[in-house]
């Protein structure tokens, strides 16, 4: 079968998604699970690219979506495809409404699968299980426990009217050690530059080395409660050889053993994790270091979030027969929203530019 992906952004178009450029302009393979899940594909039969390399959309078995472009939403409807569109955005529903179970009500209009990584909400008919792919690279640390500061984190700038953000919770815990522990404390990433953040120290280009000078890293997901919403978040902690503070999904110990990560929610207030990380001695710390090691050797656990793993669950969902149809207001209305979403837009602009001059 063919798939084509519509990725996150044009960057991504050309394959992009599976490969980059190298020193000498030649494309080569990306270390990530997008690079596995094309191999897994190939390996059974299959042909997977970015839509742009499909000449004749008609031969496309199935679309991916990895975000909800509307126009292409429209494209494939216009050509009568639509019983071929696969939702597969995996943001949280603080980022994106969409991926809730009203939200998917409203999707299915419009497409025939539908992809969650929350087992409370598929319903093995429209709505299927997926995995959150992590490519899985172990850097073991070479600075020692006593060359470490205490604490660090890395994350972007987000905000959210979500019930379960954890957004602001992240921001919290950052304040708190700015207040109380300032020289053992520094975080990073983008968005906090125009904030009023004494420890933070700028952007960076590679997340584990920045982890390796660290003993402990504050790793909030972006929304809490959600089963199976497992991130890169902690997996970059792991991999890294640092201790994750963890809050996120309430199911994560299905998973992540305890012996592996610092649970936020057993303690009680900020003070009480403070006091618990600073009189940890190295013996019990590098037990954490040891289970952590000992999970990323586990086959099965690495492969339930491998990038092989999601290409499974996309093979799984298309397997089954749906009995999608859009109805006739719903095309007119994938028609007409795309239009008003690019007028919309270059009103924004156009006001942007008025403002400019004045």
């Amino acid at each position: 079968m063919n798939f084509a992906v519509i990725p996150w952004s044009k960057n991504e178009l050309n394959d992009y998604i599976f490969y980059s450029i190298d020193d000498r302009g030649e494309k080569v393979p990306t270390p990530t699970a997008a690079y596995l899940m094309q191999e897994e594909f190939k390996r059974l039969g299959h042909v997977i690219h970015t839509v742009d390399l499909f000449n004749d959309l008609m031969k496309v078995d199935f679309f991916l979506f990895y975000v909800l472009d509307w126009d292409w939403v429209k494209k494939i409807t216009e050509l009568g495809l639509e019983k071929r569109m696969v939702y597969c955005n995996a943001e949280p529903p603080t980022v994106s409404e969409c991926n809730t179970p009203n939200g998917y009500e409203t999707l299915k209009r419009y497409f025939a699968y539908i992809l969650t990584w929350n087992p409370d909400w598929i319903d093995n008919r429209r709505i299927f299980l997926r995995n959150i792919p992590y490519f899985f690279d172990f850097q073991p640390s070479l600075i020692s426990f006593e060359e470490r500061k205490l604490i660090t984190a890395i994350s972007a700038n987000k905000r959210s009217k979500w019930k379960d953000e954890l957004y602001t919770e992240r921001e919290n815990s950052y304040r708190y050690f700015e207040e109380h522990y300032p020289d053992e404390f520094d975080f990073y990433g983008v968005g906090w530059e125009n904030t009023n953040h004494p420890c933070y120290k700028g952007k960076i280009k590679d997340k584990k080395q920045i982890f390796h000078n660290y003993r402990f890293a504050i790793c909030f997901e972006n929304t809490r409660m959600d089963k199976n919403y497992i991130t890169e978040k902690i997996w970059d902690c792991l991999n890294s050889q640092i201790v994750p503070i963890y809050a996120g999904a309430k199911n994560v110990k299905e998973y992540i053993p305890e012996d592996c990560f610092i649970d936020f929610y057993q303690f009680k207030s900020y003070d009480e994790l403070a006091d618990y990380l600073i009189h940890m001695s190295k013996e019990q710390y590098e037990k954490y270091l040891y289970s952590a090691k000992k999970l990323l050797e586990n086959k099965k656990v690495v492969y339930l979030f491998s990038g092989e793993k999601y290409a499974q669950d996309i093979l799984n969902a298309v397997s089954h027969r749906t009995e999608f149809s859009m109805h006739f207001y719903d095309k007119i209305y994938v028609r007409i929203y795309p239009v008003y979403l690019k007028l919309v837009s270059e009103l924004k602009n156009f006001v942007k530019k008025l403002l400019k001059k004045a």
